[in-house]
């Protein structure tokens, strides 16, 4: 996923539980303020995405590819 994003991208956050794997229905619209992409040779080691929330969504969909 790291790799999609592009500053001022925008994704959802939500949570989900440990012990049912339920799936909050509210989560939150986070936009991509900053990528730091971190390489240990010409492999990418780490990917650091700073992000600001934009607003609280309602969850209608999943859509995990």
């Amino acid at each position: 996923m790291g790799l999609d994003l592009q500053p001022n991208d925008c994704f959802c956050t939500v949570l989900r539980t440990v012990d049912t794997g339920k799936i909050a229905r509210t989560g939150t619209l986070m936009r991509v303020v900053k990528m730091d992409n971190q390489y240990q040779g010409e492999q990418i080691k780490r990917i650091q995405v700073t992000c600001v929330p934009e607003r609280i969504v309602d969850i209608v969909k999943l859509d995990n590819p």
